[in-house]
């Protein structure tokens, strides 16, 4: 704890991450409720939403990371 640490997480992957967990959870979610995946009927659109949801949810998580690495290389220890 007494000694200098930065972030090492690399932002991509936890973006990627993420993204992944959100697409797959909604997905799971959308066949509970609905009793079909959101791509078997592909023209009714359904599975737009959580395509726009899945890049949205990586773009910002990419950001959050991207920040929190910045903010973590100038932090130094008060010990």
């Amino acid at each position: 704890m007494g000694t200098k640490r930065r972030s090492y997480r690399n932002p991509f992957f936890s973006a990627f991450i993420c993204a992944l967990l959100y697409f797959i959870i909604s997905n799971l979610l959308y066949w509970y409720f609905n009793g079909n995946l959101p791509f078997t009927p592909f023209a009714y659109f359904d599975w737009f939403q959580n395509a726009v949801g899945t890049l949205a949810m990586g773009f910002l998580v990419l950001i959050v990371e991207f920040v929190r690495n910045l903010l973590g290389k100038g932090v130094d220890s008060a010990s």
